[in-house]
């Protein structure tokens, strides 16, 4: 069969109206709503669209998600005329947000006051430690049913997952589409101001008919954390603009840390911290460490924290093998079984039990083991107790700052430019005694650490698959404060930027800033994932078609692909669906690790009980918590929450 070019040329014009109708549709429509409110006596009916039922249809709201797609053209036959080229643009899509702050089932609070915060409202307090241990028994419990028989004989009414309120919106198909193709870079502060400059014409709704362009309402733009750093940046360097918009004020910054992308992201970092920490060498004569467990199931894929970017997969399998196995070991020795097939001592009456009860003891049995392992011990009391005294301190000195932002002392009247130098004149002449930060005399053990970072870790990635707003949210303190202790000082940044964007926002824009972190592509529970995956799924695509054309790939076909490739899908899934063609399976095979896991177990418990291990190479361990200068961070809070007040409202 044969197509000439002219059909092929009408028919690509055809999927591009499509395309450019259902953005209409989703962006278009909600930006001139949001605009036509602010005037008075404009709405005009014919332009408000309607449901099936000629009901007026309140749009949704929108953010925007972008990432950059860089394509390279190598000749076949390079010459002085033919050399490699290199293009770096710029992929823009619009999301509908899955929750808003209208679908909240708990009422919202009073706005905060930014600058009246103290530090310790960036420290993780005892309530979400409490919160996160619970989230740990939860995890605990899924891996003693996955690898015990005896409880997957008997319990069979636990839940697959960790629910939350608002599982009805989250679990719906998400709606985005490809919005625009910029032919610019992020890489330089010209390209960024230009992309910027881009998206408020599209997205942000703004007074248009006037000088000031006041912007109306401003939109969330999310991308990968080299990408809002960006932005950032280019918003800094545009603050002498005379209006909002034109100082490109309009958008909401969210970094989007946590992704699957294996560069560029948290997760991967996190893991790299991981095996910075606890993958030595050196330990390979200790019982249950990570390079002698790597030895002994022959793991040669796992090489350390040097290739955790290159082979990511493989090294985070690895780790969540080596905390499986020390949950069951752990529970082995607290019901006194030899192995995963015997029959736990005591014997759980099971059989006059309810399904709750049930549940219930299998919950119980997992807070011991996090007591075994002593993961509930882990405790961040000592960071918070000074911090909490600092900002005690920092208090009584702003209470002597003037209305001219001099300080006076308040005991001899003396006059002093900076808090500094008042705080040296109170120490020597009338002998007032500030807090000095001690180091944490319970430090925790190495093996206490790893276990607790790789059930954060786990609890982080499963509070994205699930769509958690609240626990990614509550997960980030914890991130951040691990991101200080391990020098990660760029990823400590953006997350802090998170949280400051928590306490920003008024709380209805917080409320939606956390629900909308993910995109569920498919539907159905478990099915989310960051948002970022979804932008680096659409370039993959993009990139994919872009590259059939050799070296006549230009900025003209790479937009008309962005812009039809969506439409196409669709086109094609409808012809699958009606003929019932059966669809290749895109999920990885199940691989059965239970040899790798009794194999560790049984080195885990070849000398006696668990708990007792300890790993003597680490004798000179300090976990990452214990790096951290109280002082240091206090003050570094202190200047970045100023920072965060000027450039982030």
């Amino acid at each position: 069969m044969s197509v000439s070019s002219s059909s092929l040329h009408k028919k690509t014009k055809q999927l591009v109206k499509q395309q450019e109708s259902q953005l209409h549709s989703l962006m278009t429509s909600y930006v001139e709503e949001v605009e036509n409110k602010q005037r008075t006596g404009d709405e005009n009916p014919t332009e408000v669209e309607m449901d099936t039922d000629g009901v007026h249809k309140k749009q949704q709201p929108i953010e925007i998600l972008g990432d950059n797609l860089d394509i390279t053209i190598n000749p076949s036959k390079m010459s002085m005329q033919r050399q490699k080229k290199s293009f770096h643009w710029f992929l823009v899509l619009v999301k509908e947000k899955q929750l808003t702050s209208e679908e909240s089932k708990v009422p919202f609070e009073q706005p905060l006051n930014f600058l009246a915060l103290n530090a310790l409202n960036w420290i993780p307090s005892s309530e979400q430690l409490k919160s996160l241990l619970c989230s740990f028994k939860f995890h605990v419990a899924s891996v003693l049913l996955h690898y015990v028989p005896y409880l997957q004989s008997h319990i069979t009414s636990f839940p697959k997952y960790i629910e939350h309120m608002y599982m009805d919106q989250v679990k719906k198909k998400s709606v985005f589409l490809n919005c625009d193709l910029i032919d610019a870079s992020e890489n330089s502060s010209e390209g960024m101001i230009e992309i910027l400059q881009r998206i408020h014409e599209l997205a942000v709704p703004h007074v248009r008919n006037n000088p000031n362009k006041d912007v109306l309402e401003k939109v969330v733009f999310g991308g990968d954390v080299l990408t809002n750093e960006r932005a950032f940046s280019a918003q800094e360097a545009m603050q002498n603009s005379p209006s909002e918009y034109e100082s490109l004020l309009g958008v909401i910054h969210r970094p989007e840390v946590w992704s699957w992308s294996y560069v560029h992201n948290y997760s991967c970092c996190f893991i790299k911290g991981i095996y910075q920490l606890f993958y030595k060498e050196k330990s390979c004569a200790d019982k249950g460490s990570l390079y002698q467990l790597r030895n002994l199931i022959n793991r040669r894929n796992v090489s350390g924290p040097d290739e955790v970017i290159s082979s990511y997969r493989a090294h985070h399998d690895f780790i969540a093998d080596i905390t499986d196995s020390y949950i069951v070991a752990a529970f082995l020795d607290i019901m006194q079984m030899e192995d995963t097939s015997s029959t736990p001592t005591p014997i759980p009456l099971f059989s006059l039990m309810s399904d709750s009860q049930k549940n219930e003891w299998l919950l119980n049995v997992a807070e011991k083991v996090l007591n075994e392992l002593k993961i509930n011990k882990v405790s961040f009391q000592h960071i918070s107790d000074a911090i909490k005294s600092l900002d005690s301190d920092m208090d009584n000195l702003d209470a002597m700052k003037s209305d001219d932002f001099t300080y006076l002392c308040a005991v001899c009247g003396k006059e002093y430019c900076k808090s500094g130098w008042l705080k040296r004149h109170l120490e020597k002449k009338h002998h007032w005694i500030f807090h000095v930060p001690q180091g944490n005399s319970d430090a925790n053990s190495p093996l206490q650490t790893f276990l607790f970072m790789s059930l954060l870790y786990r609890d982080t990635y499963d509070s994205y698959r699930m769509g958690d707003g609240d626990r990614i949210i509550r997960n980030v303190y914890f991130e951040w404060l691990y991101a200080a202790g391990l020098k990660h000082t760029k990823y400590k940044i953006w997350l802090f930027r998170v949280i400051c964007y928590m306490y920003l926002l008024n709380p209805e824009q917080s409320f939606e800033y956390k629900w909308n972190m993910t995109v569920n592509l498919k539907g159905g529970i478990g099915q989310s994932i960051p948002n970022d995956n979804c932008v680096e799924i659409q370039v993959h695509n993009i990139k994919s078609q872009l590259n059939t054309q050799g070296s006549n790939k230009s900025f003209k076909s790479a937009k008309q692909i962005c812009m039809t490739t969506q439409v196409i899908d669709a086109i094609k899934n409808g012809l699958m669906s009606t003929a019932k063609t059966a669809r290749s399976k895109s999920s990885r095979p199940i691989v059965d690790k239970s040899k790798d896991i009794m194999t560790v177990i049984d080195c885990l418990r070849s000398t006696g009980f668990v708990k007792d291990i300890t790993w003597s190479s680490f004798n000179k361990f300090k976990d990452p918590i214990s790096h951290i200068e109280c002082v240091d961070l206090h003050n570094w809070i202190v200047h970045q929450k100023e920072i965060a007040s000027t450039y982030m409202k």
